[in-house]
């Protein structure tokens, strides 16, 4: 769990679950995506084809009080990859943000894979 609030009256926690779901959507929309890696590199590569799915390549761990995002990803072949990467870094950043202020994050993009789509 990932403390986001502690008050006199109590505290509130997120599921790396809920984080992992809401920058997995983030990310699949973002250009040039194909799909995600799954946290078990031996499951292979999954593509998206169901909402519960989004959670697919994102491994969320709290480390000192800053959630860690980690996600990996299979790009397009053809794409420049550190542009694609630095989008999905934004945008997995603005999604996790609006979503949950206040939560001191960092992202991480992990390009596993390149697919060439015909």
């Amino acid at each position: 769990m990932v403390e986001l609030k502690v008050t006199q009256d109590g505290k509130i926690e997120l599921s790396e679950n809920l984080i992992s779901k809401v920058a997995g959507k983030a990310a699949v929309e973002c250009y040039g995506v194909v799909g995600m890696v799954s946290k078990n590199f031996r499951e292979g590569i999954q593509r998206f084809f169901g909402k519960e799915q989004y959670d697919k390549g994102i491994e969320v761990e709290n480390k000192d009080g800053t959630c860690v995002i980690d996600v990996h990803v299979v790009l397009a072949y053809g794409g420049k990859i550190d542009a694609i990467a630095q989008n999905i870094m934004d945008q997995v950043s603005y999604a996790v943000e609006y979503y949950i202020p206040n939560l001191e994050k960092v992202v991480n993009v992990y390009v596993d894979d390149i697919a060439i789509v015909k």
